[in-house]
């Protein structure tokens, strides 16, 4: 996820961490397993009671502020983020081929189709480990204005196990 809390004070939204304790209270056999971008004072690796947590290094941790407000929100606060864009990317990439090597897991759970649920596709090419992407606002209709947005997007809804839309 792009977006999770780094404690309980944290002013970044918290659907994913209250999604995940809602479903270990349902299903208490399933182990989740999340996957963050690195914030200033969180330690790479913690074990809580609903979830084990790995944040990603992406650039110097004093400059890792791309998941202050949540990623979008974040870069809109400061143009000039877009720049670790890139930085981030290829270390999200790399380390969710990392955990899946490490962790095996059965089902891939992301938010947002970009970058995520590509990243998801590309886990399932390397991995044969299904996904479930939720999609949110825009995001799937934002990557159809690039050039093969619209085949990616389509190859990312057929290879998905499932997905789940707040509109159309």
């Amino acid at each position: 996820t792009s977006t999770f809390p780094k404690n309980e004070v944290d002013p970044v939204p918290t659907f994913v961490k209250e999604q995940i304790i809602s479903l270990k209270s349902k299903y208490p056999f399933i182990n989740f397993h999340v996957l963050a971008p690195s914030t200033k004072g969180k330690i790479p690796y913690t074990e809580y009671v609903n979830y084990n947590e790995t944040r990603f290094r992406y650039f110097i941790n004093k400059f890792e502020i791309l998941n202050t407000y949540g990623l979008i929100s974040s870069i809109k606060r400061n143009k000039f983020l877009i720049f670790l864009l890139p930085l981030y990317l290829i270390s999200l990439i790399y380390n969710s081929i990392k955990v899946c090597l490490k962790f095996k897991p059965d089902l891939v759970y992301v938010h947002w189709v970009t970058p995520q649920a590509i990243i998801a596709l590309l886990l399932k090419k390397l991995f044969r480990v299904n996904y479930v992407f939720s999609t949110h606002s825009n995001d799937a209709l934002i990557l159809t204005k690039f050039i093969g947005g619209t085949a990616l997007l389509n190859s990312v809804v057929k290879n998905s196990h499932a997905f789940i839309s707040d509109s159309k």
